[in-house]
């Protein structure tokens, strides 16, 4: 038999083999049981650990593409903005070449009708130049 001293009040008492060997379980059981809760709070904490740090690097890699993808819109917005601006100027190149082309166009035509008047003009003067000629003869 054993003898155990009580740990409140400090009396001795007799424990025999199996009392002894269920307390010492008792106390082995209990020591178990908080190392084995004291490990599964590290572990816990340590998973959460690393679901914020992942949860982190995620939330940083998005940021990094959704900063790339607005990049991107905007350089294409402005190449939208370029093309439209370039295809306005060309149209409006296109535009004052027609026009100068019919400003041209119209000033030749002038001439023309200016030149075919002043002839028509000079032809009516030589007729009747040709009719009082004649009409001067016959008299």
């Amino acid at each position: 038999m054993k003898e155990i001293r009580c740990p409140k009040c400090g009396e001795p008492f007799q424990v025999d083999e199996v009392g002894y060997a269920a307390i010492v379980k008792q106390v082995r059981d209990k020591e178990f049981s908080a190392e084995l809760k004291q490990r599964e709070d590290i572990f816990k904490s340590e998973k959460d650990n690393a679901v914020a740090l992942a949860k982190s690097e995620l939330e940083k890699e998005f940021s990094l593409t959704v900063s790339q993808l607005n990049n991107t819109i905007t350089d294409l917005q402005g190449k939208i903005n370029n093309s439209k601006i370039e295809k306005d100027l060309a149209v409006r190149d296109a535009q004052m070449a027609k026009e100068k082309e019919v400003g041209e166009s119209i000033e030749n035509l002038k001439k023309q009708i200016s030149e075919l008047e002043s002839r028509l003009g000079i032809s009516e003067k030589e007729k009747e130049l040709e009719i009082a000629q004649a009409v001067s003869k016959m008299n």
